[in-house]
């Protein structure tokens, strides 16, 4: 079997000593005010291309759902970037597992809700058994509220 679809140029292997500036898509539009639903993107994690990292910004403290959906076993998490000057690495705010659905058509799906403060993330997807010829496309989507603040 041949893997075709693998990209390591969102792998972010320069995180440490890169930040902001390493191997991650930040070509992702930004998450505005109001109401959120959009498909934020879709790609594939497996063999010889084992994690991606795609950069969101939100631009006001929102409340987000992010469903994600995956042909294999796959990990989503979101994460913020700590440190500076050369000295990075990633926090983890929320993750979770991909379960195998029936509801979806035997796809892997995990919903996460989260409360994002205005600033950019991080979102990573990772095959959890790409060592033994793991094969996943998947899509992520979003949907949600934005807060403003009361008198």
């Amino acid at each position: 079997m041949f893997f075709t679809k693998g990209n390591n140029s969102d792998d972010w292997e320069k995180i440490d000593w890169m930040g902001p500036d390493g191997d991650v898509d930040t070509g992702l539009a930004q998450l505005k005010t109001g109401k959120v639903s959009q498909t934020l993107f879709s790609d594939w994690v497996g063999f010889g291309d084992e994690v991606d990292y795609k950069r969101i910004r939100v631009t006001a403290t929102t409340k987000l759902t992010f469903v994600v959906e995956s042909t294999d076993a796959a990990k989503f998490s979101v994460c913020t970037l700590t440190g500076q000057d050369g000295d990075y690495s990633l926090k983890t705010l929320a993750s979770s597992k991909l379960a195998k659905s029936k509801a979806s058509g035997g796809k892997y799906v995990a919903q996460k809700e989260i409360v994002l403060q205005a600033g950019d993330y991080y979102l990573c997807m990772e095959s959890t058994n790409a060592e033994k010829g793991g094969d996943a496309d998947y899509t992520v989507s979003v949907s949600g509220y934005s807060f403003t603040k009361g008198d």
